[in-house]
């Protein structure tokens, strides 16, 4: 699935934070643009990598689990 418009700006900016290591501001605009497009599986697996980089366990295997649903074929959920 690819994203457009608002969905697209904020994982554009979430990548930009990850980058810099800044995963609660990351995972803060993830959850934005999850909003917006909900059956993304890469908004899910991207908010589910910056969950495990803040020690939230229980929150990532929740969002990678949503990956998983929107997207069984896409292996960055099963990582």
């Amino acid at each position: 699935m690819s994203l457009s418009g608002e969905s697209q700006t904020l994982k554009d900016a979430g990548n930009t934070e990850f980058k810099k290591g800044n995963y609660k501001k990351a995972l803060e605009l993830y959850s934005k643009a999850c909003k917006l497009a909900p059956n993304s599986a890469v908004l899910w697996a991207n908010s589910a990598a910056c969950s495990l980089n803040l020690k939230r366990y229980a929150d990532a295997e929740a969002q990678a689990r949503k990956a998983i649903a929107a997207d069984p074929s896409f292996a960055k959920g099963y990582g």
